[in-house]
């Protein structure tokens, strides 16, 4: 049970950064390589993952 909670909250962790990066991004004055960047890196990650419980990105 340990496990599961760790890593959940891993995950929770590296979702939240995202989030907060997008945020920072979509306010700034940041070209557009980062963003594009980013949401690659975003869709590598959490496509997967949503895909199996049949959410979409």
């Amino acid at each position: 049970m340990r496990g599961v909670l760790e890593a959940a909250l891993a995950t929770t962790r590296r979702l939240h950064g995202t989030i907060e990066e997008v945020l920072w991004l979509s306010c700034s004055a940041a070209p557009d390589p980062p963003v594009a960047r980013l949401l690659h890196e975003t869709e590598e990650r959490w496509h997967g993952p949503l895909a199996r419980d049949g959410r979409g990105l």
